[in-house]
């Protein structure tokens, strides 16, 4: 008889032995969440947007409503200024190319 050395098995089958990361999702474990935000980021807008880059977009779709003005295209420069006032709803010069752009019309 040979004197082989055995297998140890510490007594556990395949199916004991739990879930691998690999498959811990057929068993319904959750992914864990995601690691919270750093506390030292300044605040911006949603638009991701600071102040003075909303304004500038703001100014250039009221320049874009201008040009569709004067080339009679009305309706492309009202939708321009309605891009413009949601861009920057405090903006004055949206008011003037209301009433201009409304003056056209008549």
């Amino acid at each position: 008889m040979e004197n082989r050395p055995r297998a140890v098995s510490n007594g556990a089958s395949i199916r004991s032995r739990g879930t691998t990361a690999a498959h811990s999702h057929y068993h319904g474990a959750r992914p864990p969440p995601p690691p919270a935000p750093p506390m030292n980021l300044p605040s911006a807008p949603p638009s991701g947007r600071n102040a003075a880059e909303t304004r500038l977009l703001a100014d250039l779709w009221l320049q874009s409503a201008g040009t569709f003005r004067r080339s009679g295209k009305l309706e492309q420069a009202l939708g321009a200024i309605q891009e413009a006032e949601v861009m920057d709803p405090s903006n004055a010069e949206v008011w003037v190319q209301v009433c201009v752009s409304n003056g056209q019309e008549q």
